[in-house]
């Protein structure tokens, strides 16, 4: 076909098309672009609620738990032999923000009868601060401070905090608050007693159970082992990835294990990979639902003009012009669901969600938008309507012309 004909058959389909939506039955055409609104909404709510999720899942883990970049001593030592040339040596690296060093220790606390095994962590505070935040969860009381005697920070699935709701709460203090005593028995045994300075909640379970002392106290009650540190935690400035640096702080070949969050994140990992499956999952079934919802209103349509379509086929009409009318009119109603869907989403369900947040046992999730993926969705819908709409008006077009006229 010549291009002076392809530019005809266009423009008759789109008058046709046009014409047609102007002329057609406006519940129809209502239903149609709600049910694509919704095909729009079921593309972009789940993900955007998952991803969401693990995007609070992972800031939690890196801000709380495990920072960017982690370096722990060789797999033949529990501490690290000259742990000052580590540190300063990490500082230098180019894109590293601030570095923590701490101690895990196993310990027992204990209360009014009650006790955990949950264990602590013995860190420097003003630095421990600088490389997570979790300063901006204290409920009760504040953080440790370098002068600090005698204190201790504890979680809220440790201290129990009269919250039977609590994940852990049969495990934990039960009734401890701050202000309160607790017994600390470390493993080389001796044990303390110690003042509870705050408690933090996280709204992260797996964060929550843990402990801190400073290591100024622990020097006091083992000053040999105060000194030793089992991981060293590694903020990084912003527009630095992980491999970057990690590749720049090998390269003094220091014989340490380097290894970035992801790596550390454990069985949150794998929750994030099943978020990711059934993210993909909701947006086929999405999809199947738009290119069905396209391809029956194109079909019904086409089966009721039957008679209309055979005499316009008569009277020349091409093939090529009947194509492009319904291909536009398919076209046409996912572009208008597609906004209705738009402004749906970003002006009346983001709003709405950031001022009623989801609750989820890993924090506060807000949906996620993500422009990107917007403009994806708008060309996927649009490609299905394209597909969906041609398909049945090509069949359409096979029958033959007295065969459409007169209903066979």
């Amino acid at each position: 076909m010549r291009i002076s004909n392809w530019i005809h058959s266009l423009k008759t389909g789109l008058f046709l098309a046009f014409r047609g939506i102007r002329r057609g039955n406006k519940t129809i055409q209502i239903l149609t672009v709600s049910m694509l609104l919704l095909v729009f909404l079921n593309l972009v709510l789940p993900r955007a609620l998952l991803r969401g999720l693990i995007n609070t899942v992972n800031g939690k883990l890196v801000t709380l738990m495990t920072s960017n970049v982690t370096i722990a001593p060789p797999k033949s030592q529990a501490v690290f032999a000259d742990v000052d040339t580590i540190e300063a040596a990490a500082r230098a690296t180019d894109g590293v923000d601030s570095v923590t060093a701490q101690q895990k220790i196993a310990v027992q606390i204990s209360a009014d009868g009650n006790s955990t095994t949950y264990g602590t962590q013995v860190v420097e505070p003003a630095e421990y601060t600088q490389v997570f935040e979790i300063q901006k969860y204290m409920k009760q009381g504040s953080f440790l401070a370098a002068d600090d005697q005698n204190k201790i920070v504890l979680g809220v699935q440790v201290a129990g905090d009269n919250n039977a709701n609590l994940d852990f709460y049969a495990t934990s203090l039960r009734t401890v608050q701050v202000g309160d005593k607790v017994t600390v028995s470390f493993n080389n045994g001796k044990a303390a007693e110690f003042t509870v300075k705050g408690i933090f909640d996280s709204d992260f379970s797996q964060g929550d159970t843990r402990s801190f002392i400073s290591r100024e106290d622990y020097a006091r009650i083992n000053p040999t082992a105060a000194a030793q540190t089992s991981i060293i935690n590694v903020k990084l400035k912003k527009g630095y990835s992980e491999d970057q640096v990690m590749a720049s702080f090998n390269s003094l070949n220091l014989g340490v294990v380097v290894d970035k969050w992801q790596n550390q994140a454990g069985v949150l990992r794998s929750v994030t990979k099943t978020f990711d499956v059934v993210i993909i999952l909701l947006q086929l079934i999405a999809l199947i639902v738009g290119s069905i919802t396209i391809y029956i209103v194109t079909f019904v349509d086409l089966n009721n003009k039957r008679k209309q379509i055979g005499i316009q086929r008569a009277i020349g009409i091409s093939s090529a012009t009947l194509v492009v009318n319904y291909v536009i009119r398919g076209i046409v109603y996912a572009v208008i669901g597609n906004l209705f869907g738009l402004v749906a989403y970003l002006f009346v369900l983001v709003p709405w969600e950031r001022l009623h947040p989801f609750k989820f046992p890993f924090g506060i999730v807000f949906l996620e938008v993500n422009g990107s993926y917007l403009v994806q969705v708008f060309g996927v819908l649009f490609t299905i309507a394209v597909i969906s709409s041609a398909i049945p008006t090509w069949r359409a077009i096979k029958i033959k012309i007295l065969d459409a006229i007169w209903g066979n």
